[in-house]
């Protein structure tokens, strides 16, 4: 992917471990193919990032990565909060669960979501970018 004309605007990581986004954000940024990541160490903070005041004004990121457990508001939390606040945007981002759950029921719960594109597990690699991108955001 490095040097590719095509990158994405922004990717949003949505953890609440600081040292998984940095790590996470670093294989992002070894790879290339975003130079805007935004961190959001909680659900909470990741609906305020993704403010959407008007349809033609949306704060879209092409990219989220988010993790299921959280304290306070968790992933599904995250979910069904964006499922509302994004009903009216023109643009929606491609969701991927980033999790340590070794749960069946999450991966299936997952599936029912139409905003979530995929469900791995921590932590992101470069192959895992590179899958995603070639799939979700072909050149």
């Amino acid at each position: 992917m490095k040097g590719k004309d095509t990158k994405l605007k922004c990717i949003l990581l949505v953890d609440d471990d600081e040292f998984t986004n940095s790590i996470h954000k670093m294989v992002i940024e070894d790879v290339g193919v975003s130079k805007n990541i935004e961190v959001a160490e909680s659900a909470d903070a990741a609906l305020d990032l993704l403010e959407c005041p008007k349809v033609d004004d949306c704060k879209t990121p092409d990219l989220i990565f988010l993790d299921l457990n959280m304290p306070g508001m968790n992933g599904w939390d995250f979910l069904e909060l964006y499922r509302e606040k994004k009903k009216n945007c023109r643009t929606k981002s491609l969701i991927i669960i980033l999790s340590n759950s070794t749960n069946p029921y999450d991966q299936k719960k997952a599936e029912t979501y139409e905003e979530v594109a995929g469900f791995r597990s921590k932590p992101l690699t470069d192959l895992m970018i590179h899958e995603i991108m070639d799939h979700y955001f072909p050149s």
